[in-house]
């Protein structure tokens, strides 16, 4: 489910009888925010788009909590599901909120639902899954 503005958003979870989702949230130059329930949705809105969007910035949110990255002056933004665990142990759930700089992603792990910052690394663009990359339509100065 993809939902456009933060009141429609705030609709939807006064309703919602599952309030366990973490959501992807987008905001563009000159537009509401934009609620992304799934990965999915966030693949479908990056192939809709055509891969472009004027983006401001980027998060997460759980209820009310909510994280964002500025992605100012960046070519994109990447944005994958992960799982982080060791042999015995338990297995966590995650997103991976990459920042596109050239030929290289910052990427920074966030432990969902709690929305604990994991690990903060660089990667080259061609180890990302072009499907989950949204380029930065704003032209750069």
């Amino acid at each position: 489910m993809i939902l456009y503005g933060d009141q429609a958003w705030v609709d939807n979870y006064k309703k919602s009888k599952s309030r366990k989702n973490t959501w992807i949230v987008l905001k563009c130059k000159d537009r509401e925010n934009i609620y992304m329930e799934t990965m999915n949705d966030w693949l479908d809105y990056v192939s809709r788009n055509n891969k472009s969007a004027v983006i401001e910035s980027v998060g997460l949110q759980y209820k009310s909590h909510v994280i964002t990255q500025d992605v100012d002056k960046c070519d994109g933004v990447y944005i994958t599901k992960a799982a982080m665990g060791q042999i015995g142990g338990m297995t966590l759930d995650g997103f991976t909120i990459g920042i596109v700089k050239g030929n290289n992603v910052v990427k920074t792990l966030w432990k969902v639902p709690e929305l604990i910052e994991d690990n903060n690394y660089t990667d080259k663009i061609e180890n990302c899954f072009e499907e989950a990359i949204l380029s930065n339509g704003e032209e750069k100065t």
